[in-house]
């Protein structure tokens, strides 16, 4: 840990000072209120006070301008801004003497933050942010109540301190409106070396929709890094590495979902330290974790600190409180080479439902249950299905000394499905039960081998090896291939490689369809089209990307009864199906004008 500690703050102290300027033309903003046009030709503009855009003003920076806070003081958005740099010309926010940053008690070395206030209803809003660096924040950070899309932008060397910090993330949404048709976007953003206190997260988000896509947040110390509360979310292509959190009473995860809807779909989750848990944690929550590679984590709190409430390095599970749980759905999955020194070192199931499938779990490590943990007592959570289905276990290590071959340990549960996976050793020796439940589907059809016939996979289960660069495609050999079975498995049209499932006979198991044309190719195939659909198959929401924010979808039965109609009013939209029937249902955008494009979906 000193080792860790020591080289992120000799990472951030050379990054004192985000940027520098010449000794050319200045402005100076002494006045508490400022609107009009910030120029590169008056740049840097030199704030020596609280600043605020009045709610009827608008301010426009130009690329390449240098806003430079000459103190603790914050920026107040009221108004409208329009801060849209370029990437050769990116707009700057940052302090000029950052000489006391590192002090927790003091507001010394870091300005306030930004204040985005939402504007009075019906005024139209036409903020936008993007391409800026946004550092040396402290105390108070970067605020929205506002919906927003910031793109490109970084944000870097912030502090929340240990004590005395008025927010609870480096960027935060926060909607206590509760307005579910409030949009939140953060486009192909950076967060990275941060430093937070207990509790702290660099990103948090409440209620509304929340769109996370192409951002890369690392190498943060001391915080969760997403923190997301009552939201409808797709969290979409991110990459979260190199994040650490040392505090043993709040430190949870890379992504906490509380209360959520939604999507988490094409992510890299890789080289987390955290207490209990490393990679995804969902509580009282309904999502679909689909396509993502979780590897190389690492959760250090001892079994004894845990119990069995924690666990999970990979994903935790939990809906704990919650009767007849809805189960979450966990597909397509590479969960690879992460260490727990309690239970469940790929997936902690606990008093919730899962339904587990087409998932390549390797080398994981755990005291017990090294692939997957479950404890979901009946008496308490009532009816709930752990189906676990088409999976491939490999290498998986219990540090248990009587567990060395059990992938599954079952403490205790309602109804068990576990069928059409592959293991090395069968389906007696690599499930471990304690109490009673309903066992259902046939454990015959599990496939036994001594390998799996897989490309170029890890080939231990430390957590160092680096699974990132490993590939877990079928070769042609595999006993996986055609092995699997649709029945129940909430089976994706595409594997995690984007090619289309079920290429032969049947469906292979694991996260790779056999594809004999490219051999399992790593890199996820997204087509470009007119619109998009996640997840599908659906279960509770359904998200609609379109290329435009005009128009309408309708959301119609195989018979052309219209279920639901919605104006869009933003490139995401998003339906609430848990009312539903099962079956075939087809989304339809008409964009006003000559585009008309339609998805066929399932609901489940």
């Amino acid at each position: 840990m000193t080792n860790f500690i020591s080289k992120s703050k000799a990472a951030l102290l050379s990054l004192l000072v985000c940027s520098s300027f010449g000794a050319g033309a200045s402005t100076s903003i002494t006045s508490s209120t400022v609107s009009g046009h910030w120029t590169l030709a008056g740049s840097p503009y030199l704030i020596f006070n609280d600043v605020s855009i009045d709610t009827s003003q608008s301010l426009t920076i130009d690329p390449g301008v240098e806003v430079v806070f000459q103190g603790a003081y914050v920026f107040n958005v009221m108004g409208t801004i329009k801060a849209v740099g370029t990437a050769a010309l990116p707009i700057s926010f940052h302090i000029q003497d950052t000489t006391g940053w590192s002090v927790d008690s003091l507001t010394a070395g870091g300005w306030m933050g930004m204040q985005l206030t939402k504007l009075p209803l019906g005024v139209v809003d036409s903020s936008a942010i993007s391409y800026c660096n946004i550092c040396d924040m402290k105390y108070n950070v970067f605020n929205l109540w506002k919906p927003m899309r910031i793109t490109n932008c970084n944000f870097y060397h912030n502090s929340l301190p240990n004590s005395g910090a008025g927010w609870p993330a480096i960027v935060s949404f926060t909607n206590w409106a509760g307005d579910s048709t409030i949009l939140f976007e953060l486009d192909n953003c950076n967060i990275y070396n941060n430093v937070l206190g207990p509790g702290m997260s660099t990103l948090y988000a409440s209620h509304g929709i929340v769109h996370l896509s192409n951002c890369s947040i690392h190498d943060n110390f001391n915080c969760a890094t997403i923190n997301l509360l009552s939201a409808n979310i797709l969290l979409q292509n991110n990459k979260i590495y190199n994040n650490y959190q040392a505090d043993g009473v709040n430190g949870v995860s890379s992504i906490l979902l509380q209360s959520c809807y939604g999507v988490v779909s094409g992510n890299k989750i890789y080289n987390n330290t955290y207490q209990f848990e490393s990679g995804i944690y969902c509580s009282n929550s309904t999502v679909d974790i689909n396509g993502n590679l979780i590897c190389n984590n690492n959760a250090i709190a001892t079994r004894s600190a845990c119990g069995i409430v924690d666990g999970g390095t990979g994903i935790h599970l939990s809906s704990y409180g919650v009767v007849n749980p809805m189960a979450y759905i966990v597909r397509n999955n590479i969960i690879a080479n992460n260490f727990s020194a309690t239970n469940g070192g790929a997936i902690n199931v606990y008093m919730s439902g899962a339904i587990i499938t087409n998932n390549t779990i390797m080398n994981n490590t755990a005291y017990m249950g090294p692939a997957i943990y479950d404890y979901s007592d009946p008496a308490t959570c009532g009816n709930t299905l752990l189906r676990v289905k088409n999976n491939l276990f490999s290498g998986n290590i219990n540090t248990h000394y009587s567990l060395d071959s059990t992938n599954t340990w079952v403490w205790i549960a309602d109804t068990f499905d576990y069928s059409n996976n592959y293991a090395t050793t069968p389906y007696s020796l690599d499930v471990n039960t304690v109490a009673g439940f309903t066992l259902i589907g046939d454990s015959l059809t599990n496939i036994t081998a001594p390998t799996p016939g897989l490309i170029a996979p890890t080939t231990t289960s430390s957590v160092t090896e680096d699974a990132t660069i490993a590939n877990f495609a079928l070769l042609p050999t595999s006993s996986c291939i055609d092995k699997g079975d649709t029945t129940g498995a909430f089976s994706s049209p595409t594997d995690y490689a984007g090619n289309p499932r079920i290429m032969g006979s049947a469906l292979d198991i694991g996260a790779y369809e056999y594809n004999p044309a490219s051999l399992g190719a790593v890199t996820q195939n997204l087509a470009a089209e007119t619109i998009n659909v996640y997840p599908n198959p659906a279960v509770s929401m359904i998200f609609i990307s379109t290329r435009e924010a005009k128009g309408t979808i309708e959301l119609a039965d195989v018979t052309g009864n219209l279920m639901s109609e919605k104006k869009v009013i933003s490139t995401l939209s998003f339906f609430d199906i848990r009312n539903l029937p099962r079956g075939i249902y087809f989304a339809g955008w008409n964009d006003g004008n000559s585009v008309k494009a339609v998805q066929k979906i399932v609901v489940e």
